[in-house]
């Protein structure tokens, strides 16, 4: 009996330094889940490229890389509503977000590298290189988003139913520091023909609410705000206005062309008053009248746009861009704040503030937006192919 247990004990002893000098693999789900390989299979086969079969297949399928994300804070669920649609369209893993208060502090960390992209608009970009003298060489646009409108609101008491038409000594109200127009509306009004302290002067406002009840409350004659289009804060102020004597000027000038020669950053667009808020119409003031049946009023617009670092690699801005260029439709009719509605893609060569990012580039010559050929049969194949000698002749165009 004893031998019998000194036989185990010497077993269980050798079996353990067997084990124990086996070395220890630990499986990575990576390697894993490597695909059966098969040239039988052909649906197998069709998920391999260029002897993917040979390599860790999920290591090169997806990308690790932590893509960083810089916003304004009030605009955290549109971005997140864009940013998770992204995600689930691409092989990028993961993605960071970064929300600040200060747009002006967006551009500086894009500078310094410290956030891959980030959403800011033309006036702060304009703000940031020209009134801080920040270099803004090294920032790339990605591609416009959606648009900003200039509202130019005032009271039916004051008279003031034209932008040319400004009396002496009105006080326009604006937002304050960390917005761009605490700065941008001495530019604005200048290429209306309006002098700071000769024409006007300028009341300084920490919130869209605090301006627009300032307002209200007959502290200034008129403002200048930028906001979406709708907007809720403008709503919330409309309904609340209980009598008819808010009006919004429509953006009618003199000199709108020289105007928008001088602001390329802007351009003329036309909304709808039934969607400012159901509050607002009828209106009717000087030569103006909007009603229900006609609603269209002339404004200002602007956009925000996506902006990175000109080192980000060229797949991560050439991906993103293809992504809106294919899904931005089907994101506005999922979109909770319709004020973001995205734009589509635009080769916008009015706005010679910022180049293009190289990745944003690449994408346009592949899906034909940009070509060398000159051709004018080209147009028939924007967003499908790159147009050149071989693709229009193997459509029928040569």
């Amino acid at each position: 009996m004893i031998k019998i247990i000194i036989l185990i004990v010497l077993i269980t002893i050798i079996f353990y330094i067997i084990n124990k000098n086996i070395p220890s693999q630990k499986e990575h789900y990576l390697t894993y889940f490597l695909p059966y390989y098969d040239n039988r299979k052909q649906d197998l086969a069709l998920l391999y490229e260029n002897d993917e079969n040979n390599t860790n297949w999920f290591e090169n399928k997806f990308d690790y890389y932590l893509l960083r994300y810089g916003v304004i804070k009030n605009e955290k669920s549109f971005v997140t509503e864009l940013l998770n649609n992204y995600l689930s369209t691409n092989n990028l893993v993961q993605a960071k977000r970064t929300f600040f208060k200060d747009w002006f502090l967006i551009l500086d960390k894009i500078l310094k590298k410290e956030i891959d992209i980030g959403i800011s608009d033309y006036i702060t970009l304009i703000i940031f290189n020209e009134n801080y003298g920040k270099d803004i060489d090294n920032i790339r646009l990605i591609t416009n988003l959606y648009k900003l409108y200039i509202y130019i609101f005032t009271k039916k008491d004051y008279g003031i139913y034209s932008l040319s038409k400004i009396p002496t000594g009105a006080v326009i109200g604006v937002m304050n520091y960390p917005d761009p127009m605490h700065s941008y509306y001495q530019r604005f009004m200048k290429d209306l023909g309006y002098q700071e302290n000769i024409d006007y002067i300028v009341k300084l406002y920490d919130t869209e609410d605090d301006l627009l009840n300032g307002l209200n409350n007959s502290e200034c004659h008129f403002t200048l705000l930028r906001d979406t289009f709708p907007s809720k804060t403008i709503d919330d102020f409309l309904k609340h206005n209980a009598s008819n004597n808010i009006i919004l000027l429509p953006f009618d000038i003199d000199n709108e062309d020289v105007f928008l020669k001088k602001n390329s950053i802007f351009e003329i667009d036309y909304i709808d008053l039934n969607n400012l808020s159901p509050a607002y119409l009828p209106r009717k003031f000087g030569k103006y009248e909007y009603t229900v049946n006609r609603p269209t009023i002339k404004m200002c617009a602007t956009y925000k746009i996506l902006l990175a670092h000109e080192s980000l690699p060229n797949r991560y801005t050439y991906n993103f861009v293809k992504f809106y260029f294919k899904y931005y439709k089907e994101l506005n009719k999922t979109l909770t704040d319709k004020g973001y509605t995205l734009d589509g893609v635009n080769v916008d060569v009015k706005i010679n503030l910022l180049m293009y990012h190289n990745g944003v580039i690449d994408f346009y010559y592949d899906y034909g937006f940009l070509t060398n050929t000159n051709n004018e049969n080209c147009k028939y194949l924007v967003g499908k192919m790159p147009c050149n000698e071989t693709t229009l002749k193997a459509n029928g165009f040569l």
